[in-house]
């Protein structure tokens, strides 16, 4: 009997919580809820070749909490993202952009300059059970240079999420 691929899931919810990168002596963290969504699975949406690679676009939102210097705020993003691998390999590359809300842009003597940002990001996923998956992505935060402030924030992030 052969082994039958898993199904590519189409919806995934999870969480994640991140870390400075860069800032060790007073860091930041952000704790978020995401979903995404696959969009159709059909060009242009979707790549897929007869070797089985493939490049899959989704649209994913967040919402969740950012602290830093004894602060806090609601931070929200909606953007999209770029998932690639081998059908039959649990790993997946995953690479995105995210125009990105906060609900205050001072933390302490952090200034990000304004409430919209924009969070850009890399990283991998991989899958350990047919529905379960858990990932790293390194993400950077900034104003693009649209304010003068513009401390901007990288964080290493983990998680874990739920496919359906």
């Amino acid at each position: 009997m052969a082994d039958e691929a898993v199904p590519e899931p189409r919806w995934s919810i999870g969480l994640r919580r991140g870390f400075s990168a860069t800032s060790y002596d007073d860091p930041f963290h952000q704790t978020d809820v995401f979903a995404s969504w696959d969009l159709p699975p059909r060009q242009p949406w979707r790549f897929e070749s007869e070797s089985r690679w493939y490049l899959q676009s989704r649209l994913i939102g967040s919402g969740g909490w950012l602290s830093g210097q004894n602060e806090g705020g609601f931070v929200g993003t909606m953007g999209v993202s770029f998932v690639g691998g081998q059908l039959d390999f649990p790993l997946r590359a995953d690479v995105g952009f995210s125009p990105t809300l906060l609900t205050r842009d001072e933390f302490g003597t952090t200034d990000f300059g304004m409430p919209l940002q924009f969070t850009s990001y890399g990283g991998f996923y991989l899958r350990f059970q047919r529905h379960f998956w858990a990932g790293y992505r390194f993400q950077h935060m900034s104003n693009a240079s649209l304010k003068a402030e513009n401390a901007g924030l990288d964080l290493h992030v983990v998680g874990i999420s739920y496919h359906f």
